[in-house]
């Protein structure tokens, strides 16, 4: 009479209705699940305070179920399985263990187990324990236990736990979930309806009662006509496992928020968080925890589970939870300790990069094993040109790079200060080469020389101008050298003349005063080549 009681009558109808089973099922393959189930046991105890052997646990599993049906073994050693699964460590002796499984044999479990479910279906959900792709599912059961522990301290007894193994794992997590939220949502009423917090408390212990919550789903109520399912409360139908991985996200970010922030929701916004399904608190707490600034943590939260409240949300917000997640794993951006390296560990790298260098591009190597060249300045100093007049580091008289003396100054000979301005010759100036600044020049820099000659103001050691008109800088040589005449010629006041004597280079207009040099014709060039 209680199993009628417990069981929906539709259930019965279709056990009263269901076919005996045939003979392979029930000689064949029941055997080999119920082999497999203790097979399975017995690896699950493995590690644990109760060790069994499998074919001692073999022979107390047959004793213990001699003449009760195949239908009762099986989902005796179902239970068995998956709550070893769940918690881990449950039986501290062997004792407790041949206990737990005594109860699968009592008269209420019998009728239970009988009325509900027929050797084909037993045999479905013990499949469905042997198979290890269904772990995503278990584990997503564990958190919904573990939640109704933690939050609302709601846990199921053994008792009840067997009730919940009689259905499938997705039918497990919709009930859970589902216990969940009734519990929710009967807070919240309680704290609208109630104002006494001890009669408030006092009342909402009564009702945490796991067997009472389990009851109506264990009778299929919440599957009746015109009943909200609890996976389209969003708006949108989500998969069973999906809705159980939106609730665990919420939790999780909670939890993230305290850890980061020290901050967790007041009573209003824990009664606003109640009262908003699921995927919109989901939404709303991403938001949140997204915001970098914000003068109050209740009231940005409260808004935006009003906001998402009235949105249709489906799947997506748990795809962003999973990026977010994805982002924020870890411990954050850790600075790295300083390494330092040894002298050979160095010069080991070097070596290397070396190596590297004359492979890749050997002709970096080649430039540097070449001789270095002096820099050329814009005046031509230091530079051994064959240009006749150019003035060279070897040139008898001519210090091209003489140390000390500024860039652009004429290469002197003779004790000069560096610094300052090469003497100038006495005598008559004539206008042709008077600098225009001549009273107010210092030093020795470019921009302070004159402008008939190049290289600046004659110094002493410097030839004078001599052929042409006396006076007359030839603005054609590099150096403003004068070119050399057959005899000296001595200017008024100035003394001897400084050139030597001898015929000038040839030029096309002979030996004339005033004619240029020039280089010889190339038919000439090659014909002393030749000889």
């Amino acid at each position: 009479r209680n199993a009628c009681k417990t069981v929906p009558p539709h259930l019965m109808l279709k056990k009263a209705d269901a076919k005996i089973p045939d003979l392979k099922l029930r000689k064949e393959i029941a055997p080999e699940i119920i082999s497999q189930l203790k097979t399975k046991l017995s690896s699950l105890l493995v590690g644990s305070d109760v060790e069994i052997e499998e074919e001692d646990l073999s022979q107390n599993v047959d004793t213990l179920f001699l003449d009760i049906p195949a239908t009762v073994k099986i989902m005796g050693l179902v239970h068995c399985c998956e709550y070893v699964a769940i918690l881990k460590r449950v039986w501290d002796a062997k004792e407790e263990l041949f206990n737990s499984i005594a109860k699968q044999v009592e008269q209420w479990r019998n009728f239970e187990v009988l009325c509900r479910l027929s050797l084909r279906d037993a045999c479905v959900l013990a499949k469905q324990t042997l198979d290890a792709d269904v772990e995503h599912l278990r584990k997503s059961k564990s958190s919904c236990l573990n939640r109704l522990a933690a939050e609302w301290k709601l846990a199921p007894r053994e008792e009840d736990m067997m009730l919940l193994h009689m259905l499938g794992l997705n039918r497990q997590i919709q009930v859970l979930l589902s216990i969940e939220r009734d519990v929710e949502l009967k807070w919240c009423e309680l704290m609208a309806k109630v104002e006494g917090r001890e009669e408030r408390s006092g009342k909402l212990r009564e009702y945490l009662n796991f067997t009472q919550r389990l009851r109506p789903y264990l009778n299929e109520e919440d599957l009746l006509p015109g009943k909200k399912p609890l996976e389209k409360e969003s708006g949108q139908k989500l998969e069973i496992n999906d809705l159980a991985m939106v609730r665990q996200g919420v939790s999780e970010i909670f939890k993230k928020l305290k850890q980061l922030y020290k901050w967790k929701p007041d009573m209003s916004s824990r009664t606003a968080i109640s009262k908003t399904n699921w995927v919109a608190r989901l939404s709303a707490v991403l938001k949140l925890v997204k915001t970098t600034y914000t003068l109050s943590a209740d009231k940005e939260l409260r808004k935006f589970l009003q906001l998402e409240a009235s949105r249709n949300l489906g799947s997506e917000i748990y795809k962003n939870y999973v990026q977010w997640r994805n982002t924020e794993q870890g411990d954050g951006l850790q600075k790295p300790r300083k390494r330092v390296a040894s002298e050979h560990t160095m010069e080991e790298m070097s070596k290397k990069w070396e190596e590297l260098l004359s492979i890749h591009y050997p002709e970096s190597t080649q430039q540097q094993q070449q001789p270095q060249y002096q820099p050329r300045t814009p005046a031509g100093l230091g530079v051994a040109a064959m240009t006749p007049g150019l003035g060279a580091a070897m040139t008898p008289g001519l210090a091209a790079m003489t140390p000390g003396l500024n860039p652009g100054t004429p290469g002197l000979s003779g004790a000069v200060t560096p610094g300052f301005r090469a003497p100038t010759p006495t005598g008559t100036w004539h206008s042709g080469f008077t600098p225009a600044f001549k009273d107010q020049s210092e030093g020795n820099t470019p921009q302070w020389r004159p402008t008939a000659t190049p290289l600046g103001p004659f110094g002493a050691g410097t030839p004078l101008p001599q052929g042409g008109t006396p006076g007359r800088v030839n603005m054609r040589t590099p150096l403003g050298n004068p070119l050399r005449t057959p005899i000296g010629v001595k200017l008024d006041g100035l003394g001897p003349a400084m050139t030597p004597s001898g015929l000038p280079p040839p030029t096309p207009l002979g030996h004339a005063a005033g004619a240029q040099p020039m280089t010889p014709p190339e038919t000439k060039v090659k014909d002393v080549k030749a000889e």
